[in-house]
């Protein structure tokens, strides 16, 4: 297990990553693991703020337009709410990444001293690469066919009307792909926490058949092999632990790396939700452009789908964690264990306990089921208060 492994695993996002400003000033090689500077992701960083400028004035014309043309001032305001949080997610996301440029590869380095006692080949790497390529090119297309929409709901297919509608979705791919990163990594803990539950799991169960081994013939098993067995038990379940508070620390620091973006994130997804649910329900209460209304609705889902994947990921990371617990306490329970090996396994309860897999970011929320259906609630309550505000 190499850096290199686990590089070339998230090189593809990050090199996506990088177009829009996300990759930090300076990249992995891949021969000496030393970052080097790419100039050419400046002049790429340079045009994305550009597309972000254009974008940004476009809107706040669109805006004042709109106050002059339109009898409803709450179109107007909610419009400007949406332009100002997305565009400040944006700014948030970018100065974090300068921030905590450094986190990237040392959050890879954890990996790499994880994997050399979880993992035990390349396979993995391969799986989670072609995983992260299939994610990353449904979101090129699908960000693609909402410039199509776009286009075909306001009649325009002009260069300069595709340019516009393409510099509009920039900001919201840049937050499509903080997303993306953060789940990346979460997933990646989830399914190294899974290892750590698998492994206790056989060790625990080896343990077993050698006391039954031992019951049967204990003629011909000395003593002392028994106590060589359990002692390897004990070693085995004592080394799971220590990669269990590796891999915590891993995890405390993706999330200081994505606590900023994960804030930001939640609140301009609570933002566009509500305004996309709000106007699509009104356009087709009105009867007016029903084109209009299915990209509204459509862009309200695309955003609520990402960010019920990142909250998915980050619960089942926790789930595996509670998972650990209750394998432990099933196993106590229905098998005889010599009082040592019960010992150790109580002391890994303890550490699990004292050391959950909750993501709160900035300890305003907690990333979870609950959550999600928290956020729900929030966007059906005011998605109906708007509706009977403006009727």
């Amino acid at each position: 297990m190499t850096q290199a492994d686990i590089i070339a695993t998230v090189k593809p996002l990050y090199l996506l990553s990088g177009l829009f400003g996300l990759l930090p000033v300076s990249f992995f090689s891949k021969d000496n693991h030393e970052c080097l500077k790419h100039k050419i992701l400046y002049i790429l960083w340079t045009i994305v703020w550009i597309f972000c400028v254009i974008a940004l004035g476009y809107h706040l014309a669109s805006v004042s337009i709109d106050f002059q043309n339109r009898k409803i001032a709450t179109f107007g305001i909610a419009f400007i709410l949406c332009v100002f949080t997305t565009y400040f997610t944006v700014i948030a996301n970018l100065i974090n990444n300068i921030a905590h440029r450094k986190n990237f590869p040392l959050i890879a380095s954890k990996f790499v001293d994880l994997d050399k006692t979880l993992v035990p080949d390349n396979k993995i790497y391969r799986k989670e690469r072609l995983c992260l390529l299939k994610e990353l090119l449904i979101i090129i297309v699908i960000n693609a066919v909402f410039v199509v929409c776009k286009c075909w709901v306001y009649g325009s297919f002009s260069s300069t009307n595709v340019a516009m509608r393409t510099a509009e979705l920039v900001p919201y791919l840049i937050g499509m792909l903080t997303s993306i990163q953060l789940k990346t990594w979460f997933s990646k803990l989830k399914d190294r926490l899974k290892t750590i539950n698998d492994m206790l799991t056989m060790c625990i169960k080896h343990q077993q058949i050698n006391i039954t081994t031992t019951k049967s013939s204990i003629l011909h098993q000395p003593y002392n092999q028994e106590r060589l067995k359990t002692e390897k038990t004990m070693e085995t379940i004592h080394n799971l632990r220590k990669t269990y508070v590796d891999l915590h620390e891993t995890k405390q620091l993706v999330m200081s790396t994505y606590e900023i973006p994960s804030v930001c994130g939640v609140a301009t997804c609570l933002v566009l939700c509500i305004s996309g649910l709000f106007w699509g329900v009104k356009v087709i209460m009105s009867g007016k452009n029903q084109n209009q209304a299915i990209y509204y609705l459509l862009m309200c889902a695309y955003d609520f789908s990402l960010f019920i994947l990142v909250l998915l990921n980050c619960h089942l990371a926790s789930e595996q964690a509670n998972n650990i617990v209750m394998n432990i306490q099933k196993t106590i329970t229905r098998n005889e264990l010599p009082q040592e090996v019960v010992s150790e396994l109580m002391v890994f309860v303890s550490l699990v306990r004292d050391l959950p897999f909750d993501s709160t970011p900035c300890g305003l929320f907690t990333l979870n089921l609950s959550f999600l259906c928290s956020s729900v609630g929030v966007i059906v309550s005011y998605v109906v208060l708007l509706l009977q505000v403006n009727n």
